[in-house]
């Protein structure tokens, strides 16, 4: 064994084995750009969801409110008020939400 290696060797042992190291790892950097990049497809797959839970509630209380007035107007519903003002409060909310806030 060289004499330089013995000293690495014992310097290592001692506890600097900072010394042999010569850079930090890269990996650091890749993965902290891995995370960020995971990070933000599962905040694009967490709004894709939001938005088509949205997109199906609205469709069903269309359908809803379709059925609900075809039987009132067949006669066979009496609770038009209630049900077909909230569904239309619901519906105008809904189209207020999704409008950009004009800037005054």
């Amino acid at each position: 064994m060289s004499p330089l290696l013995g000293l690495a060797l014992a310097g290592a042992l001692v506890g600097g084995a900072d010394v042999l190291r010569s850079a930090p790892p890269v990996d650091s950097e890749r993965e902290r750009h891995r995370e960020q990049e995971r990070s933000r497809r599962e905040k694009r797959a967490h709004q894709d969801r939001a938005w088509e839970r949205r997109q199906r509630r609205q469709r069903e209380d269309e359908m809803r409110e379709r059925l609900l007035r075809q039987s009132i107007a067949a006669g066979r519903d009496d609770r038009a008020d209630k049900y077909l003002h909230s569904a239309a409060r619901r519906r105008r909310d809904a189209e207020r939400a999704s409008r950009p806030l004009i800037a005054e």
